[in-house]
């Protein structure tokens, strides 16, 4: 990894620790698009966030993105693999199942309790984390061609 990259995560995981509360093991929500990416550019997740991070990592989902990542079908299939091997969380809608972007932002809503990292691909997504104000202490972690990179969600 750059040093320059890595210089730009821990100032910003740092701001974070600071400010927010966060801690280690950082808790990563993942979505479809993230493991897609991910699997594109044959970037082991669960060997390089945690380098990246510069700490104990735990990797999570919900059953809304699985849910999704299934209705999709099989272009998507070793997107679901990924997210199968992830840590499956409790969203609010369980029984109705939304789509994933839906539920991960109902994940962080109302101050992120629970310090969650998202990570998404979904560009819309990270903009409407931009808007909403109390939307501020979640992070969103994007992919860039075989490296990961971490940005401050800012209004």
């Amino acid at each position: 990894m750059k040093i320059t990259r890595q210089k730009h995560a821990k100032k910003h995981l740092g701001f974070f620790r600071n400010n927010f509360g966060v801690r280690e093991p950082y808790q990563i929500l993942l979505d479809g698009t993230f493991c897609q990416a991910a699997l594109r550019g044959r970037i082991q997740l669960r060997e390089q966030l945690p380098r990246y991070l510069m700490g104990e990592t735990q990797l999570c989902t919900t059953r809304c993105v699985l849910k999704e990542l299934e209705t999709l079908g099989k272009d998507l299939y070793g997107a679901k693999l990924i997210a199968q091997k992830c840590q499956v969380r409790n969203c609010p809608h369980f029984k109705n199942a939304v789509s994933g972007s839906e539920c991960l932002l109902s994940m962080v809503e109302e101050g992120n309790p629970h310090h969650y990292f998202v990570a998404t691909q979904w560009i819309s997504a990270s903009l409407l984390m931009l808007t909403v104000h109390h939307l501020m202490q979640s992070e969103r972690c994007h992919l860039f061609s075989s490296a990961a990179k971490v940005s401050q969600v800012t209004h």
